[in-house]
């Protein structure tokens, strides 16, 4: 950068072009309109006591700017070196290891990802009391944890069981097969599939609405699905001995038992 000179003109802080810089190709500063006639007689009457007091402010301006700029160039040059040292030190990082994982897991954690249960919401925010005793799970998920909105869960419930069976038990064999515990889950899938309904739900609902169900179920995992009968069984308040709590009991006893398969 150019060194910057400036002098008191007119009641103006006038900057003086370099003309050597002017010659090489640099920026030229616009420059205003000079005063008109009335202004230049206000000029001539200014004292000599003030026009002095006013060089020297602008002198001393340009040695401040001028001290100010050494300290500012040097912070930049510290900044630079330590975000250097920085990126450095993430390359060679290692990646958290997986001991470090096994910490931080709960009870809620076993069978994930697809068999445990839903996100710890206190580990998210920061720190869980509950630890290694929390119910929910504590293990990295990848993605956002699909939920069904309104009106979704306003057909769910609008389902029978059989009816909700019917729709959960393609997406949980799906679910099954894809992530390899098919044969740990089949007796889950022949209780799903006995106790399902032969009638078509495109006659309950619009084609529309249930392609978007079917879109969101398709992002819930193993244990999400299953869930969804437990809480049907709670919002119907069944009773042991009704067929549906019975039922919904059932599944929960299999999850949690494929809960322990799939973590040894």
């Amino acid at each position: 950068m150019a060194a910057m000179t400036l002098e008191y003109l007119n009641t103006f802080i006038h900057v003086k072009e370099d003309t050597e810089e002017m010659e090489k190709g640099g920026k030229v500063r616009c420059h205003s309109s000079p005063p008109g006639s009335t202004r230049l007689l206000s000029f001539t009457m200014e004292t000599a006591q003030e026009e002095d007091a006013m060089r020297s402010y602008v002198a001393a301006l340009a040695e401040r700017a001028a001290n100010l700029a050494q300290p500012a160039q040097q912070q930049r040059d510290v900044s630079l070196a330590v975000s250097n040292n920085s990126a450095e030190l993430e390359d060679v990082s290692p990646s958290p290891p997986v001991a470090q994982e096994l910490r931080l897991s709960s009870s809620g954690s076993l069978g994930h990802p697809e068999a445990c249960r839903r996100p710890c919401v206190y580990l998210i925010l920061g720190h869980c009391a509950s630890g290694e005793a929390c119910a929910y799970c504590h293990m990295m998920h990848t993605g956002k944890w699909p939920k069904l909105d309104k009106k979704q869960r306003i057909m769910m419930q609008q389902c029978n069981q059989a009816q909700l069976l019917t729709l959960l038990l393609p997406f949980c064999r799906a679910r099954a097969e894809r992530f390899g515990f098919a044969r740990e889950a089949a007796e889950i899938l022949r209780v799903i599939e006995e106790n399902s309904s032969s009638s078509p739900l495109t006659e309950s609902f619009p084609w529309r609405d249930l392609r978007n169900l079917r879109k969101t179920l398709a992002r819930m995992s193993f244990s999400s699905l299953l869930d969804l009968v437990a809480h049907q069984s709670k919002a119907a308040q069944t009773s042991p001995g009704d067929d549906r709590h019975d039922l919904a009991a059932r599944l929960v006893d299999l999850l949690n038992a494929l809960r322990c398969q799939l973590t040894l």
